[in-house]
């Protein structure tokens, strides 16, 4: 799959998730994200944060928790579920 957009692009939104406290694999999963649904994604780090930490709780891996909080937003983005 080839992501809309150009590298400088992907790297200036992880760039802004991270600086926002995203962890970086899950800031660079939500740009990769947002170039692929564009504005049909839920960008909410607040949002990320409470369903990430929720996550945790859960008994999650930090990984598995970044990768889907991430998914959560995409959905609740597409109209889906959160």
């Amino acid at each position: 799959m080839r992501l809309a957009g150009s590298p400088e692009m992907f790297q200036a939104l992880a760039k802004h998730f991270t600086s926002d406290d995203m962890p970086p694999p899950a800031a660079q999963h939500m740009a990769a994200e947002v170039m692929t649904h564009g504005e049909g994604m839920d960008t909410s780090v607040q949002r990320f944060n409470e369903v990430y930490q929720s996550l945790l709780k859960q008994g999650y891996s930090d990984e598995a928790a970044q990768h889907l909080a991430v998914e959560a937003l995409e959905q609740a983005g597409e109209g889906g579920a959160s």
